[in-house]
């Protein structure tokens, strides 16, 4: 963890009373961006045509579905399914899946089943049926870390300069399951030549889409990724986090929606006053989300 034996003086002054002009600069404060959509395959609408049908009469299922992906992304395989569609009243005509439907950004498909309400329904019924949308995806993450000379750190605080450093917020790219990597210290990261600072840094998914991982509802470790340190950064001694969910071999849980957050420490190279590194990392899963229509049937 970072040792910044700098700072216990200037704690001390805030004890009695006292502030420093421009110390506020040593404070993040950075929140996360998302870019482009969240959910970045949706179902626009799912009407049956029609909605209420007597026994023996058909009906069909209508389900607009777009990709909101931004222009010039790689286009998406999904995977359409009605299911639940209540087998012993119906009959369906047709497959009740579409597979490796490609889908380029923005465009909008429209999936369609018929069905044929039995004849012999003598009550009437109201049929909840059900549309899955599966699709893989990936999603990147990039924030920065800020490194500064001790010396140059501690004379500008004396210096009492009103001087701001605002980190950029970690940006983090379309799509449902988020990769938030974030610097953990205080920045900038004050590197003292003669000593091993370190700066901690950590990664956590987060699902703040409308459905869910599909699947065994985990994600494979070995997806989840902190891409190679650029030149003048290292992980400490015994340390190696591109993949930081390593140990997890039975797939990344999210509990609540949130994995667990990992940590690790990265050992900074001595800089002449200052120097910013990106950081890059990301999510590979596999996305699932459902939509309810009904249809109601009468007798004869």
């Amino acid at each position: 963890m970072k040792k910044l034996a700098l700072l216990l003086p200037i704690l001390a002054v805030f004890v009695s009373g006292c502030t420093i002009p421009g110390l506020d600069w040593i404070f993040p404060g950075a929140g996360v961006t998302y870019e482009g959509s969240i959910d970045v395959i949706v179902i626009n609408s799912l009407n049956p045509i029609p909605a209420a049908i007597s026994a023996g009469q058909s009906t069909t299922i209508y389900a607009d579905v777009q990709n909101l992906q931004e222009p010039g992304k790689e286009p998406i395989d999904i995977e359409v399914e009605l299911y639940d569609y209540c087998e012993n009243l119906f009959e369906l005509e047709g497959d009740a899946k579409f597979s490796n439907e490609r889908m380029l950004p923005q465009q909008v498909k429209t999936f369609k089943w018929k069905l044929v309400a039995e004849k012999d329904i003598n009550l009437k019924t109201t049929c909840v049926m059900k549309v899955r949308v599966i699709y893989p995806y990936k999603t990147d993450v990039v924030t920065q870390i800020t490194l500064m000379d001790k010396d140059e750190l501690e004379s500008r605080i004396r210096r009492g300069e009103n001087w701001r450093i605002t980190p950029a917020a970690p940006t983090v790219g379309e799509g449902p399951v988020k990769p938030h990597l974030i610097i953990e210290d205080q920045q900038p990261i004050s590197v003292d030549p003669m000593t091993e600072d370190t700066a901690r840094i950590s990664m956590q998914i987060k699902n703040v889409g409308s459905g869910f991982l599909s699947g065994t509802g985990k994600i494979d470790p070995n997806k989840i990724e902190i891409e190679p340190l650029p030149s003048g950064l290292d992980w400490k001694t015994g340390e190696y986090c591109n993949l930081p969910f390593k140990d997890e071999k039975n797939g990344v849980e999210l509990i609540k929606k949130e994995s667990a957050k990992k940590y690790c420490e990265i050992l900074p190279s001595p800089v002449e006053i200052q120097k910013t590194y990106t950081l890059k990392g990301w999510v590979e899963y596999t996305y699932e989300f459902r939509k309810p229509t009904n249809v109601i049937v009468s007798s004869g």
